[in-house]
């Protein structure tokens, strides 16, 4: 019987700031570690850490473009004959001498390309070329898939469905901390929630004018967290600032990662109204966290709460309003935080890496 390859994970998108796909990264690695997998990964130096002992290597890839040139032109001459080549984001390298598996998240900049003009290039022409020469491709959500058949016209045969999770070690119903909720002048079930990005497409200024509406039949605020966005941010304080709500919508900025559970535990509901998701891991952590969840009917979202969210048309801030009126009321709330803690029960990141690593096994028999 043939050794096992070894399995390289390309670890290089770590060199940026820790996101949901950073969560991704740092799952599976720790997941495959401790199923003994054969793993060698190449990481940024603040994360060696947290690959195998022995077998790992440094990465230095000081900004965006350093990273891209990176994955094209060293990552290559780092690989050895007989491995196999996983890229969590699709930057690997197009002239690989080994097979590689790459997965693709989303194409948001392809569907909405006014709010991304500066990542045109890099979807039009470096996320297809690693995807083309990639021997399978994970998606995020069934969603993503028909993304990638619609705008890259792949095979849908050569792709699967991994859908990610979260860290229950970290993302559960925790118990009231009201002296940490006090650091961001928040109080138990006093608040809607939100935590993401500002930008366009995750429809905050929808979601501030829903607010507006409900603002007079709730005593409580809304909280958006996530960093500082010099783009987007002033214009949605302005928004406050017209609606007269400025004083009932506190902005969190970037959340210690150590509060964020505490913060989603003690909110009202979860609100996350986002116009696209490739998946949409913030309202899978939300509902570990026993919190009630609404959320956009569109993209991967309904993929990821099945029947525990209230769902909404995105696009119409009276429709968003009448969902929160829905949370409003405690058996509904109720009835929605006991869906989903129950339908988060059904994602885990053993799961996603063992489903993950079947994948890889699979594309390295096939080449």
């Amino acid at each position: 019987m043939p050794l096992p390859r070894t399995v390289v994970l390309n670890g290089s998108y770590l060199s940026l700031r820790p996101t949901g796909i950073g969560q991704y990264i740092l799952n599976l690695l720790r997941c495959w570690q401790q199923e003994g997998r054969p793993l060698r990964a190449l990481l940024p130096e603040q994360y060696l850490s947290a690959g195998p002992k022995a077998h790992s290597e440094i990465v230095r890839t000081p900004g965006h473009l350093a990273r891209l040139g990176w994955n094209q032109f060293v990552l290559p001459t780092k690989l050895r004959k007989g491995e196999v080549l996983f890229n969590p984001v699709p930057e690997g390298s197009v002239l690989s001498p080994c097979p590689q598996v790459s997965t693709a998240h989303d194409v948001i900049p392809l569907i909405f390309p006014e709010f991304f003009p500066r990542k045109q290039a890099y979807f039009r022409y470096l996320v297809p070329a690693c995807l083309r020469s990639s021997t399978h491709i994970l998606c995020d959500s069934a969603q993503t898939r028909a993304d990638l058949v619609r705008f890259y016209d792949l095979d849908p045969a050569k792709m699967s469905v991994v859908p990610l999770a979260c860290d229950r070690s970290r993302f559960y119903p925790r118990p009231v901390l009201p002296e940490r909720l006090a650091r961001y002048e928040l109080a138990p079930g006093n608040y809607f929630f939100y935590v993401g990005a500002h930008e366009p497409h995750k429809n905050l200024a929808r979601l501030i004018e829903a607010f507006a509406q409900v603002a007079g039949e709730w005593p409580g605020v809304l909280a958006i967290a996530g960093a500082f966005d010099p783009r987007y941010t002033p214009a949605l304080v302005r928004l406050t600032e017209k609606l007269q709500i400025a004083h009932r919508v506190r902005w969190l900025d970037y959340l210690d990662p150590d509060d964020l559970p505490c913060v989603y535990s003690a909110a009202h509901a979860f609100v996350f109204p986002s116009l696209y998701e490739g998946f949409g891991l913030p309202v899978l952590e939300a509902m570990a966290c026993g919190t009630a969840v609404l959320a956009s009917a569109r993209g991967s979202l309904a993929e990821v709460t099945g029947e525990a969210a209230v769902l909404v048309e995105a696009e119409c801030p009276d429709a968003i309003a009448d969902g929160m009126r829905q949370l409003l009321e405690p058996a509904v709330r109720a009835d929605y935080r006991a869906r989903g803690l129950a339908q988060a029960q059904r994602f885990s990141w053993e799961r996603t890496a063992r489903t993950s690593w079947e994948l890889i096994d699979k594309a390295r028999e096939e080449t």
